[in-house]
C-alpha cells in the first residue's frame, strides 16, 4: 500500500513537473520567433569592405629566361583583408612603386626608383585575371632589373571606389 501512494505521487510530481516546464519552454520559443529589428543595407556590408592591403611573404625577384639571360620581374602576391582579417576579392586600382632602401633610416625609402604603370581591377574580367583561389590573394608580375646586393621598398597602394586608401611595403634584397 504504501509503495503504490509513493509511486502515485511521483507520477504526480513528473506531471506537474513536466506541465511546468512545457508552459516556460513554449514562452522561450515565442521570444525566439519575434523577427529581427529592421538592418540597413549599408551595415549589413560594413564590416566585409577592404581594411588592410598586405603584400604577402612569398613576393621577391624572379628571372625569366633562361640561366643567367633574361629580364628578372618581382612576383608579387597581394591579399586584402575586411574588417574580420579575411582575405577577400575586391573592385581595386593597384599601384606599384620601387624606391631605394636608406639604412639605419627611420623612413627606410629612399628615393624612388621606378613606378608602373596602374593595373585597374575594377571591372570582374580583369579582377578574375589576376586573382589566384588558391591563396584567396591577387598575383602580379613587373619588370624590374635590380642593381646588384641592393635593397629595395616595394610599396603596393590599393584604391578604392569610395575613395579609400589602403597601403603596405616590403623589403626585397636583390642578391646577386
Amino acid at each position: 500500500m504504501r509503495y503504490s501512494i509513493l509511486i502515485i505521487e511521483l507520477f504526480a510530481a513528473a506531471v506537474l513537473f513536466a506541465a511546468g516546464g512545457c508552459d516556460s519552454l513554449l514562452k522561450v520559443s515565442r521570444k525566439q520567433t519575434t523577427a529581427p529589428k529592421k538592418l540597413s543595407s549599408e551595415s549589413l556590408y560594413q564590416g566585409f569592405e577592404p581594411k588592410k592591403v598586405k603584400i604577402l611573404p612569398l613576393t621577391g625577384f624572379q628571372k625569366s629566361g633562361n640561366g643567367s639571360v633574361g629580364v628578372e620581374k618581382i612576383v608579387l602576391y597581394v591579399s586584402l583583408l575586411d574588417g574580420f582579417d579575411c582575405q577577400i576579392k575586391a573592385p581595386s586600382i593597384f599601384r606599384f612603386e620601387a624606391y631605394e632602401r636608406v639604412p639605419r633610416s627611420p623612413t627606410l625609402k629612399g628615393e624612388r626608383v621606378t613606378i608602373w604603370p596602374d593595373i585597374d581591377l575594377t571591372m570582374a574580367s580583369s579582377n578574375n585575371e589576376y586573382w589566384k583561389k588558391f591563396l584567396r590573394a591577387y598575383k602580379f608580375q613587373l619588370d624590374f632589373e635590380p642593381e646588384a646586393n641592393k635593397n629595395y621598398v616595394l610599396q603596393v597602394t590599393a584604391f578604392y571606389p569610395r575613395g579609400k586608401i589602403l597601403t603596405d611595403n616590403i623589403i626585397l634584397n636583390s642578391g646577386k
